[in-house]
């Protein structure tokens, strides 16, 4: 055994490709579990994202804001929807608990949303579908599966297009990871990506609510990890007029998926133009890379600015968000700051988007006490002290657009978000899981800091947080469980309360029979313990020691 466990170490370091595939069997596994066993609607703004979707796909109308309505079978979903969220009650609509309480609506449930054969043709309904402020190519792009699933069950539809959303997520989770250690097989850097890639939904588990559902962000990771795959390529080395019309492409690809990435281009056109002045002293270098930025900012314009040009044209507001045309429309930002603006509600919601970031769970917003919580964080501080924002060596410096331009410009970009809620509603509201569309960007330098925590006096600190926040994602899960089947309320302070003993745990059979009605929770605990448990193996292997590297200190 003590020789089997080294070379065990060695064969992974050495065989890249391997890692790879059980890294994404273990991401999909772990994901599709999240989709299996969350309600219908209980994703963030899942009803929404699905009526955008079955209007272009039914209708071939791309929803724009002002017309665009949620579907009436979506509007008039009869099955138990996310607790509220915002100030206290949270249980305006029909809770989990009322819906089991039931049985003449538990009875109806199957026959209505679990049956094959019934028509969900889009209807429009008289609410106004707050995501038609979003581009339409996520919408485009799974349009022509949702027309191959016409006759499947809403419940079954859904998972469905969950699963698709997952996946291209993960493509783009491939090609980040792939881009990290691709050319650095065997360096020191390619080991600290791979442990960072393993570590991250380990150490911020939202990253699984946020993709494992229907929505936009999936497609916005796969952009993402496109972006990292051609900067790295480059290398040391200059862009390239070629890779500049193809980043520039995929900028653009962007734009028409989500407003997200107006920071992003902004971020990596502000690099590029930076670079090129300092590179005033060789004309001939300032030049090409002027001809590089203008390639890729023309390219990008071209593909996605018309959405926002509409946007500003029809509403005033360039972005096209439900809020700014809100904003707007009821005396614009100043005015509404003047009259609202607070100091400890900006440094709340600074507080909630780290929070988010970490954990938030579903729509439904329930938490385990925040003091639960608070290691997590920790780590998360530890980490990226110890990693002291440094990108992976190769990477730079043209991964320096994305490590620091244009991720400080999408951090604005959310700070910004902000103060608009602040001007609006007097709360700054503004999700933190957002940021995990930079997953193949942030992984690195988690890597770089857990190697470095692992190769110090604090390794045992680390681990034992590590674990912490494996077990408060299993506790979370459990929760959540408990509070689909009824289990569990959101109490008045967002915490969870449970109605039977130890988080409901007493009552698991009745928990798993109840959840039974609504989704396939068997099925879904079983992929999210295996890919939770191949994951902490693979951690596992990569923190082990590397060779002549252990220290005695």
């Amino acid at each position: 055994m003590g020789k089997f466990i080294p070379s065990a170490v060695q064969s992974a370091r050495r065989r890249p490709q391997l890692f790879l595939l059980a890294w994404l069997a273990a991401l999909f596994i772990t994901g599709a579990g999240y989709c299996l066993f969350t309600p219908v609607f209980e994703g963030f703004d899942e009803n929404a994202h699905y009526s955008s979707l079955q209007q272009l796909s039914d209708t071939g109308a791309v929803p724009v804001h002002g017309s665009a309505f949620l579907d009436s079978h979506a509007r008039g979903y009869a099955g138990p929807t996310a607790y509220g969220s915002g100030a206290p009650p949270f249980d305006q609509g029909l809770t989990y608990g009322e819906f089991f309480a039931d049985p003449a609506r538990v009875g109806a449930y199957g026959p209505a949303y679990r049956t094959p054969g019934l028509a969900w043709d889009f209807e429009k309904s008289t609410t106004p579908n707050w995501a038609a402020q979003h581009p339409p190519l996520y919408y485009a792009v799974l349009a022509p599966l949702n027309r191959l699933l016409e006759g499947q069950s809403l419940v079954d539809r859904l998972l469905l297009l969950r699963l698709a959303s997952l996946v291209l997520a993960g493509a783009g989770v491939f090609l980040g990871l792939r881009a990290a250690t691709s050319g650095f097989a065997g360096s020191e850097a390619a080991a600290e990506a791979r442990l960072g890639f393993v570590l991250y939904p380990l150490m911020l588990p939202m990253v699984f609510p946020e993709f494992a559902r229907l929505g936009n962000d999936a497609l916005c990771l796969f952009w993402m990890g496109a972006i990292v795959s051609l900067l790295t390529a480059a290398g040391t080395a200059e862009l390239g007029r070629g890779r500049a019309c193809a980043l520039g492409l995929v900028l653009g690809l962007g734009l028409l998926t989500k407003a997200l990435f107006v920071p992003i281009l902004l971020g990596i056109a502000g690099f590029l133009l930076f670079r090129a002045l300092a590179a005033r002293a060789d004309s001939r270098l300032m030049r090409a890379r002027l001809v590089e930025l203008g390639l890729l900012g023309a390219l990008a314009a071209l593909v996605g600015s018309g959405w926002y040009l509409y946007q500003y044209a029809a509403f005033g507001a360039l972005s096209g968000s439900d809020e700014s045309i809100r904003l707007a429309r009821e005396g614009g930002l100043v005015e509404g700051l003047k009259a609202r603006f607070s100091v400890l509600a900006l440094v709340r919601g600074m507080l909630v988007a780290l929070a988010s970031f970490v954990w938030a769970g579903t729509w439904s917003l329930t938490l385990l006490p925040l003091a639960y919580m608070a290691p997590l964080l920790v780590l998360a501080g530890l980490v990226g002290l110890a990693s002291g924002g440094r990108a992976a060596p190769g990477h730079a410096p043209l991964m320096l657009a994305l490590t620091i331009w244009a991720l400080g410009l999408f951090v604005a970009g959310l700070l910004w978000h902000m103060f608009v809620s602040l001007a609006r509603t007097g709360a700054a509201g503004t999700p933190g899981w957002y940021l995990h569309i930079f997953l193949p960007v942030l992984a690195p330098l988690i890597g770089h800091g857990a190697r470095r925590l692992l190769d110090s006096r604090l390794r045992l600190v680390f681990v034992g947080l590590v674990l912490w926040a494996v077990a408060y994602q299993v506790a979370a899960v459990w929760s959540g469980l408990a509070l689909y089947a009824g289990c569990a309320a959101k109490g008045p302070d967002k915490i969870f309360t449970f109605s039977a003993p130890v988080l409901c745990l007493s009552d698991a059979g009745e928990v798993m029979a109840r959840l039974s009605v609504l989704v396939y929770p068997q099925a879904g605990l079983v992929l999210f313990g295996s890919g939770l448990a191949l994951l902490l193996g693979l951690a596992a292997l990569l923190a082990l020691p590397r060779p002549g590297g252990l220290r005695t200190d």
